[in-house]
């Protein structure tokens, strides 16, 4: 029942939510009384899911179905429209009008635009555009990939590189919990770390893991600069293979 009403109910009863329940704003002369009566249905649903008293607080029985109160419920989704909106590129259609409305919130003939974008004060030139990657599934990487076929093969290799920066990262796990830490050797010197915490194992695999302790690499090379020629050591042939692959770049 609570999946039905999160999947499919809230998707059917919010349908053009931005454009006649925006909190805030004007656009509907009774945005509030609007919410209320549709939360009242939100509370039917609680209430049979729990099986609670009708005397039930509201709070208390969507803490329990883990539901968020409705007036929330319908920023979020307004937030998540205006989000939308704001990154669109120029090249988009509806790119530039987005960037005038969001430029000045005109006294008449106002569009949903523009009470959207100014009830939930989002600026597109916040936002930072990040180039997606543009290998090919099937493509190389542009970095040497090396998996020895020992241990004892890897400590060497190890020592014999002549990397001026060299990286290791791994997992750890104690008492069920699990984590992952990446250290920085500068001229065999260590000279920073870096850590990160997850929760269970039951929550987090091995391979995100893995892939966690290659990112805190990433990030400690990148603090680092001036380099001419780094090594990265990892345990994972998994995460070495996807990388080798492309998939992870």
């Amino acid at each position: 029942m609570r999946w039905y009403f999160i999947t499919v109910t809230i998707l059917k009863m919010l349908y053009m939510t931005n454009l006649f329940l925006v909190p805030g704003s004007r656009m509907g002369k009774d945005t509030k009384g609007s919410i209320g009566k549709l939360a009242k249905i939100q509370r039917q649903v609680a209430l049979h899911v729990t099986g609670a008293l009708k005397t039930a607080p509201m709070d208390a029985v969507n803490a329990c179905t883990d539901i968020l109160p409705f007036h929330l419920l319908v920023k979020k989704l307004i937030y998540h429209s205006a989000s939308r909106l704001a990154m669109l590129p120029q090249t988009h259609p509806l790119g530039k009008h987005v960037t005038q409305a969001v430029a000045r919130y005109v006294k008449i003939h106002r569009a949903p635009i523009h009470k959207i974008m100014h009830a939930c004060k989002i600026q597109p030139t916040k936002f930072k555009s990040i180039s997606p990657c543009s290998q090919k599934p099937g493509s190389s990487s542009h970095f040497e990939i090396c998996i020895p076929a020992s241990k004892e093969a890897a400590i060497e290799g190890a020592m014999a590189a002549h990397s001026e920066v060299m990286v290791f990262s791994d997992r750890s796990g104690k008492d069920d919990q699990i984590g992952a830490t990446a250290v920085l050797f500068r001229d065999r010197v260590e000279c920073s770390s870096l850590r990160k915490h997850l929760r269970s194992q039951e929550h987090h695999t091995v391979f995100e893991t893995e892939l966690l302790g290659l990112l805190l690499a990433a990030e400690l090379i990148k603090a680092e600069g001036h380099i001419h020629m780094v090594t990265i050591g990892a345990d994972s042939q998994a995460l070495l293979l996807t990388t080798s692959h492309g998939v992870v770049v």
